[in-house]
């Protein structure tokens, strides 16, 4: 007993004396995880381009290339798997090229109409209120004229700024230039992590049950497994429905002769990834651009919106993704705000099934806890009882 208590105070000791040395420490660890963060960011990259092109890889290997392992054997496997990567990167650099040649340049041409338009829409927005003022015999208030000679400093503090940010160019570019290599290296990763992904889970796999105890390798394997399926489900999903809502989006706008269609429609895709609170970002900047254009259309492009996302909510994103998180409404709400206070935009999307996955474990804990509660009541009855 002496002896183990002995190495319980050690450990104690050891691990306070570990513990107040990261402490006075912390700003050289933050420095060493930056640099380390910086090296392995390609593999970062390449592991999130591998786990998203997963899933459709999947779909080409069970569904499209199935017979050649049937009729093949081992050999089928092998040209079955290598088909199905080079169809996935083929649609990959397809979708790429698609936005590169068409949505990019239209979003660069609709920022520079913006850029140069801007006195131009602020005398419409005075048009605009003019003719509300006119038509609905409004008097002019204070208030208004405030709001619109503020409109004029933002847009002339607007162009200063951009006047002042053009120097920085050079390092933006640099910066820009290294995203670009670091991209470049992880999607080279990333077909050797889909080429090589029976392997790599072979051996994690063997390496995990070598060095975790046996009573606790069952259950953390049940946690590996949940985590992967709902980051999959959840992250192909909110993917697969940000796209068909972008191109109902454009449609409509199309349809509606609202301007801008293509950059408005790009970032409500691009934010309606993010559940719930989504919509309603993606609807600020959008609405502003269009009331810059035409007063007018602002106004039916919000009860366009408005209906699109009912129709998404109600039939498009139950459909798509479903009650596949398995987390209730009110945890999903926690889930967005706490993750994008902490941070940030990439918090509020991976928070929610981050968030599923901790309420997964925690039910389960509870679960048990409660069956071993009633076990050893109904030993103790059985007990009296006797």
């Amino acid at each position: 007993m002496d002896k183990k208590r002995f190495k319980e105070n050690l450990f104690l000791v050891s691990f306070g004396i570990i513990l107040f040395m990261l402490v006075i420490n912390i700003s050289s660890l933050y420095e060493y995880f930056t640099t380390i963060v910086d090296i392995i960011t390609p593999f970062i990259i390449g592991f999130v381009i591998a786990y998203i092109l997963n899933r459709p890889l999947m779909f080409f290997k069970n569904n499209i290339f199935n017979f050649i392992e049937e009729k093949m054997a081992k050999k089928g496997k092998k040209l079955s798997n290598l088909l199905s990567i080079v169809s996935v990167y083929f649609f990959f650099f397809l979708i790429l090229s698609l936005l590169i040649s068409f949505i990019i340049p239209q979003i660069i041409e609709s920022i520079k109409i913006l850029a140069n338009d801007i006195p131009t829409y602020t005398e419409k927005l005075q048009e605009f209120y003019t003719f509300i003022v006119d038509k609905y015999g409004i008097e002019k208030s204070d208030i208004l004229k405030i709001v619109i000679d503020t409109w004029n400093e933002i847009s002339n503090k607007f162009f200063s700024i951009i006047s002042n940010i053009l120097p920085q160019i050079v390092s933006v570019t640099v910066s820009l230039t290294g995203a670009i290599t670091n991209f470049i290296i992880g999607f080279i990763i990333s077909v050797y992590m889909l080429a090589s992904k029976d392997f790599l889970l072979d051996k994690s796999k063997k390496m995990f049950y070598a060095f975790t105890p046996k009573k606790h390798s069952e259950n953390l394997m049940d946690i590996f497994s949940k985590t992967n399926q709902t980051f999959c489900k959840f992250i192909t999903g909110q993917l697969t429905d940000a796209f068909i809502v972008g191109i109902l989006c454009f449609i409509g706008m199309s349809v509606l002769k609202i301007p801008f269609s293509v950059l408005v429609s790009t970032i409500i895709a691009f934010t309606n990834i993010i559940p719930i609170f989504g919509p309603i970002i993606g609807m600020v900047p959008t609405v502003l651009i269009i009331l810059m254009a035409d007063p007018s259309k602002a106004i039916i492009f919000i009860i366009f919106v408005i209906i699109l996302q009912q129709i998404d909510g109600n039939f498009i994103y139950p459909k798509i993704v479903g009650d596949s998180i398995g987390l209730p409404g009110i945890f999903v709400i926690f889930a967005i705000i706490l993750g994008g206070g902490l941070f940030g935009i990439i918090g509020m999307i991976l928070g929610v099934p981050i968030f599923a996955v901790f309420y997964y474990i925690l039910s389960n804990i509870v679960k048990y806890k409660i069956k071993k509660s009633n076990a050893d009541k109904q030993d103790t009855m059985f007990k009296i009882k006797k």
